[in-house]
């Protein structure tokens, strides 16, 4: 009897512990759902729904260059113009405070950290990539640059679930509710 009253208190403790832990990263869950959704509503406004892949050219040095613009299909080049709009300059200006505030509420818990840190960075830098792109389309992508933007613009079911397996619970239920057009994979995968 005595050693079922002992695990009994074990559990309320670990139960306890879990209920802390849970209220107080419960803002850091938060700013990770709004930063996830918001990289997506970027992400769209510029793209929509759509899958696009701009037209690239190889140089003899191996890199890879935007066609002009006039050659791009006209979604790309919607893309382009909406990624050097005032509206996406937005969109920029409050990813990267709400990523900073993430950050610094992560702290230094390690699991945070792997939870959000090295996927929410991967998605603000190929946010980062696709603005850089509209600023100049002239100048040249590596391969790697080239993959990265081929994502960004080419495979939102992926990016889509990449961001779905961050959310919390209750962000995700929204996330993939009725408005989804496409069903999102929520399993784990890793970046690139």
């Amino acid at each position: 009897m005595q050693q079922l009253l002992a695990y009994g208190m074990m559990a309320l403790v670990i139960a306890a512990l879990c209920l802390v832990y849970f209220w107080k990263n419960r803002s850091t869950h938060a700013m990770g759902d709004r930063f996830g959704l918001l990289f997506l509503e970027a992400r769209d406004y510029a793209a929509g729904r759509e899958d696009l892949l701009p037209r690239v050219m190889t140089d003899a040095s191996g890199l890879r260059r935007l066609l002009p613009m006039e050659e791009q299909p006209e979604a790309v080049r919607n893309a382009f113009l909406l990624g050097g709009s005032g509206e996406m300059a937005r969109y920029d200006a409050q990813l990267d405070e709400t990523l900073r505030a993430l950050f610094q509420s992560i702290g230094q818990s390690a699991h945070l950290k792997k939870h959000y840190f090295d996927y929410y960075n991967s998605l603000f830098l190929l946010h980062k990539l696709f603005l850089q792109v509209c600023a100049d389309p002239a100048a040249p992508l590596s391969d790697g640059a080239w993959k990265d933007l081929a994502l960004y613009l080419g495979d939102r079911t992926r990016l889509s679930g990449l961001v779905a397996q961050r959310l919390s619970f209750g962000a995700r239920r929204a996330f993939a509710g009725p408005a989804q057009e496409r069903p999102v994979s929520l399993r784990k995968e890793g970046m690139g």
